[in-house]
C-alpha cells in the first residue's frame, strides 16, 4: 500500500486490461457494461439531482450520471494524471462546466481532505483503496451530510446494492444522502 501523497503523483498506466498502478488494477475496462447498468438502476430508484462522486477512473460512472440528468455533479479525484483526464472529459461534454443547465465540478484531492458545504442526494464512492480506510468515509459523510446506507438486499453484505448483468450478479456499495 502507498500513502495518499504518493498516489497523488503516481504514474498510472492505461493498458488493455485497465488502469494499472504498480501491478494493481485500479479500474478494469470490462467493468463498463456493469457500471452502466448499475448507474441506470441507481438513478431509476433514487433519481438523484446532485451527486458527489469519489474517484473518476475512466469516467464510465460520470458519463452515465450525466445521461440521467444529474444537475450538480462533483467529482473528487486523488491522482493528478486521472484528474487531468477528468478535466478533459468535462470539457468534452460541457461548455464552461455547464451542460444543459447542469454543473460539473472536478476537484483534485483525496476525499479525506476535501471539505464541501453543500448537500448531495447521492454519494457514489468507488475509489481505489490506497490505505486502510475502511469505514472512514461513512463516518465523515454521516457527520457532514447525514448519509444513510441504502440497501436493496442483504446479499453481498449489508452495505451493498445487488443487481444482475447478463446473468451474473454484481454488487455496488451505495450511500443515499438525506
Amino acid at each position: 500500500m502507498i500513502t495518499k501523497e504518493e498516489f497523488k503523483n503516481a504514474k498510472i498506466e492505461d493498458t488493455e486490461k485497465g488502469l494499472i498502478y504498480k501491478g494493481h488494477c485500479l479500474m478494469y475496462k470490462w467493468e463498463k457494461p456493469v457500471i452502466k447498468e448499475s448507474i441506470r438502476l441507481i438513478c431509476e430508484k433514487i433519481k438523484p439531482e446532485s451527486v458527489l462522486e469519489i474517484g473518476f477512473g475512466y469516467g464510465y460512472t460520470a458519463s452515465e450520471f450525466q445521461k440521467f440528468g444529474v444537475h450538480t455533479h462533483v467529482i473528487i479525484e486523488a491522482n493528478k494524471q486521472i484528474y487531468e483526464q477528468a478535466i478533459e472529459w468535462a470539457k468534452d461534454i460541457t461548455k464552461d462546466g455547464v451542460m444543459l443547465g447542469q454543473r460539473i465540478e472536478i476537484i483534485l484531492g483525496t476525499w479525506q481532505e476535501v471539505e464541501l458545504d453543500e448537500e448531495f442526494d447521492l454519494l457514489y464512492f468507488d475509489p481505489y483503496h490506497i490505505i486502510d480506510e475502511r469505514g472512514e468515509h461513512y463516518n465523515k459523510f454521516n457527520n457532514k451530510w447525514l448519509a444513510e446506507m441504502f440497501t436493496e438486499s442483504e446479499e453481498g453484505g449489508k452495505e451493498n446494492f445487488v443487481f444482475e448483468v447478463d446473468g451474473t450478479k454484481y454488487f455496488q456499495s451505495l450511500v443515499k444522502i438525506k
